[in-house]
């Protein structure tokens, strides 16, 4: 596996170690800056890809709504036409 190494200035690590911190706070996590920047990396490498998948996603979700939407029109129709 490849092995990259990276020079940051002392302004960059302390930048980024209040994202980590937030991050962290917000995910209940205690990554390491390394960790996260490995992660960040991660990301970004299938970021297309979990775009094409929320795309796709979103629409069996839009269209299953739909469908249960038009269900529960169809079943109140006819319960309202049988009460006539």
């Amino acid at each position: 596996m490849p092995d990259f190494t990276i020079t940051l200035s002392t302004k960059t690590v302390q930048r980024l170690q209040a994202v980590l911190q937030r991050y962290n706070d917000n995910q209940g996590t205690s990554l390491t800056l390394k960790q996260l920047l490995h992660l960040h990396l991660q990301e970004t490498a299938v970021a297309d890809d979990l775009a094409q998948a929320t795309k796709t996603i979103t629409e069996e979700v839009q269209r299953d709504a739909s469908n249960t939407l038009q269900a529960a029109i169809r079943t109140a129709r006819d319960r309202l036409i049988q009460e006539l």
